[in-house]
């Protein structure tokens, strides 16, 4: 009896079959839930369609709202995951405020854009592997890159600019090749193999434009550094945007 109790304690310890990682389960699944809602809202906001994501941005805070009373306590170590929970709380309901006042959907697009890096933050600091976040940190630090061409053109797009452009490009570069090592759950995310599918040929596209970028960084041609940023950054919005729930975005 003794023998088959600790043969039961050792392939419970090789499977990981306990109680914090069937939580935790749960927690990723709830997570992705309210990221195909979130993902969705982003889409549109972003696209500035300003009736579909006034719909979506009420279905974000029902979903937000039942994720929050479902996990508020799950994070007792973490001193600084209530005061996580509180920012998205604030970024949500500013947004929907924005949206009930007819507001510009771009701005409100700015203001969900936080929720997603303060949960890379949270998940970080929890040691919960999730696979969006290793695009997230590819968008901070792309994003970083497009601040500069955003403003600048063929003929304002400096020596220093590209500087510091290759410096992130590079950064940039690292979070990709971890992006696209990460291993993905197809049934977890509930991709069809054709949604799949798709995502392979996006993050194929992605790592050909940021080749390009690359070589235009290198040749510091500007045109092309600019042209090369915007096809990079735009791809890079359609494949995320594949993690939204395209029910919610038709």
């Amino acid at each position: 009896m003794k023998r088959c109790c600790l043969l039961i304690f050792i392939a419970v310890l090789i499977l990981g079959v306990t109680p914090t990682a069937s939580a935790a389960s749960k927690l990723v699944k709830d997570m992705i839930a309210l990221d195909r809602i979130y993902i969705a809202t982003l889409s549109l906001t972003g696209a500035e369609v300003k009736t579909r994501s006034k719909r979506l941005i009420i279905l974000l805070v029902g979903q937000w709202r039942s994720f929050k009373k479902s996990h508020w306590h799950d994070f007792p170590e973490d001193r600084l995951a209530k005061v996580n929970f509180a920012e998205i709380n604030q970024m949500i309901e500013d947004a929907a405020r924005m949206a009930r006042q007819n507001g510009n959907p771009a701005e409100i697009h700015e203001i969900l854009g936080g929720i997603g890096i303060t949960f890379l933050h949270l998940r970080q600091r929890n040691s919960i592997d999730y696979y969006l976040d290793y695009f997230t940190k590819f968008q901070e630090s792309m994003e970083a890159m497009m601040m500069i061409t955003k403003s600048k053109n063929r003929e304002t797009l400096n020596g220093d600019n590209i500087c510091t452009m290759k410096i992130r490009f590079r950064e940039s570069m690292k979070y990709w090749n971890e992006a696209i090592k990460a291993p993905f759950n197809r049934e977890l995310f509930s991709f069809s193999a054709a949604r799949e599918t798709k995502l392979k040929e996006y993050i194929s596209n992605e790592t050909q434009d940021l080749g390009i970028l690359r070589q235009a960084l290198e040749n510091e041609d500007r045109a092309a550094i600019i042209q090369g940023a915007d096809a990079v950054w735009a791809g890079f919005t359609r494949l995320y945007a594949l993690f939204g729930d395209p029910d919610k975005i038709n």
